[in-house]
């Protein structure tokens, strides 16, 4: 990466310093160049104007170069035969220069020339050579040593503050490429730590790190902590399987003893196997049902279903088992079809754990609710809203928080028919179509669980 920013950086460079030495040469060139052409004029000019009077035309040559600076600007006028008739320096070996540039046909060029003398000083001239109308031809030299001077003060200036620029660069981005290089390392080094089984590392999120490494931080952070809650729950289901599973295992294998001995009759061996089996086949039915909708594996094909034609139908099944109890299953239902985008038998499942969980907690004489209504969502829409509420004793404060959790039953239901996987059932099928399933207490006494269910 360090690379990558440092040749960004000399490329950039390079084109600014490029763009400006080349802006900066054609407007001095152009500045030179339009000072010949207006004094070329002007010559040519006044050539026609004095006729053959020399001496004056030689008075206007030299105003010229007193108007522009005598070391600044050279004149050399020539006569027909191209020898020197007036020339405004007496520096021989610039005159010979440009006359020898003129006889080759050169009537627009540079030359450079080094003076010997105490020292050597190199001298860029301009040359433009202009016919006069009487045959003869004026030479113009103008001195450009100060703008090519310019120039290369300006190309070595340019060039240090990119070496310096590039200098710089390279420091600030190996400085930034090592903080996020120790910040990965660390983040590298608490992967292997967690890989290795040491689920509790974590990166340390530190300000100093910036921004972008301090999010990438929290954001691993949060995946740890996402996967340590996954195992742990994986390791509780585990046990709690394997708890609920000894159980009928063990009562199959003393009916199997009992028989072996005599103790039980051989005919009653079968029936309590099969009642056995039949409990734990349908245990685990149901979480094969619950991670299949949790996942959304399954792909159950989804029709329009009337919610209220559905909590109808589930009371009216669970009806006798309320009137053993001697209880009083009431419903609050709008009068129009409340219509939902789902699967009827899931649907008609959440209802029914819903309904047989108020049933079972509620005592004898007591009275169940369910209502079905249509609200509006925070993030905008409407939802379907199913509840079950119940004057029973409600659920103890310390349990709310593990209502929903798979095998989970409150000291209050361990005497109760049940394996602690219906509500968990309820919230997998909640979730899976973008719901949410809660439970809370009622005031004085019962509980009250609800699904929102989103209308798409």
């Amino acid at each position: 990466m360090v690379i990558q920013v440092l040749l960004a950086n000399a490329l950039i460079g390079l084109a600014s310093f490029a763009l400006i030495f080349g802006v900066t040469r054609q407007f001095l060139e152009r500045e030179v160049t339009t000072d010949l052409d207006h004094l070329a004029g002007d010559l040519v000019r006044e050539s026609v104007k004095f006729g053959n009077d020399r001496p004056k035309f030689i008075d206007c040559i030299r105003e010229d170069v007193e108007e522009r600076g005598a070391d600044r600007l050279c004149i050399v006028l020539l006569d027909g035969t191209n020898g020197v008739a007036f020339a405004t320096r007496s520096d021989p070996a610039v005159l010979s220069r440009m006359v020898k540039e003129s006889a080759r046909g050169r009537s627009d060029c540079t030359f450079h020339k080094t003076e010997q003398g105490g020292e050597q000083a190199h001298r860029v001239v301009r040359l433009r050579a202009v016919p006069l109308p009487d045959g003869g031809s004026v030479l113009l030299g103008y001195n450009v040593t100060p703008d090519h001077d310019h120039l290369l003060f300006l190309a070595l200036a340019s060039l240090g503050a990119l070496l310096l620029n590039f200098l710089l660069t390279g420091i600030g981005a190996w400085l930034l490429g090592s903080r996020f290089t120790r910040a990965l390392a660390g983040i590298a080094a608490a992967a292997r730590r967690i890989e290795d089984g040491e689920l509790a590392q974590r990166v340390r999120v530190s300000a100093s790190s910036g921004r972008e490494i301090a999010s990438l931080a929290r954001a691993f952070n949060a995946m740890c902590d996402a996967n340590e809650r996954t195992l742990n729950e994986l390791w509780t289901l585990s046990d709690n399987i394997a708890h609920d599973l000894r159980t009928p295992l063990t009562r199959m294998q003393g009916n199997a003893e009992l028989a072996a001995t005599g103790a039980l009759p051989v005919e009653d061996l079968p029936p309590a196997v099969a009642e056995e089996t039949s409990a734990m086949i349908e245990m685990i039915n149901t979480m094969l049902e619950i991670s299949q909708t949790g996942c959304r594996i399954e792909r159950t094909p989804r029709t329009e279903v009337d919610l209220s034609e559905t909590v109808r139908r589930v009371a009216e099944l669970y009806g006798p088992v309320a009137e053993d109890k001697a209880q009083r299953v009431a419903l609050d239902l709008p009068p129009e079809p409340v219509v939902f985008h789902g699967h009827a038998g899931k649907l008609q499942q959440l209802v029914a754990n819903l309904l047989d969980n108020a049933i079972k907690f509620t005592p004898e004489g007591g009275h169940v609710l369910v209502s079905l209504t249509t609200v509006a969502r925070d993030a905008g829409g409407r939802a379907v809203r199913i509840a079950v509420s119940d004057d029973g004793p409600g659920i103890a404060r310390n349990d709310l928080p593990h209502i929903f959790t798979r095998f989970w039953r409150s000291d209050s239901s361990r005497t109760l028919p049940g394996n602690g996987l219906g509500l968990a059932l309820v919230k997998a099928i909640a979730t899976s179509y973008g719901g949410t399933a809660e439970a809370e207490n009622l005031d004085p006494r019962g509980a009250c669980f609800t699904v929102t269910l989103p209308l798409t």
